[in-house]
């Protein structure tokens, strides 16, 4: 039976390979499920780094700002 998912082929050097057997082993699942897990971290990473600085530079513009109460009134 064919796999549902969509696949994705990598080139690894060999020390990071190494690294990533010893955690899949440590943690009792695949090497495909901890490199995925991996990717999913390091995807919330990048998230949480661009939302960082999006809220960044919010916190720096200095334009007037309305309150939550005020922009759903608005909206209403």
């Amino acid at each position: 039976m064919p796999a549902t998912n969509p696949r994705l082929n990598m080139v690894l050097e060999k020390p990071l390979y190494q690294i990533i057997v010893k955690m899949a082993r440590k943690g009792g699942v695949s090497i495909s499920a901890k490199a995925r897990d991996l990717l999913l971290q390091a995807i919330e990473l990048e998230e949480d780094a661009m939302f960082t600085s999006i809220v960044s530079s919010r916190l720096t513009d200095k334009r007037a700002s309305i309150s939550h109460e005020a922009m759903w009134a608005h909206l209403k």
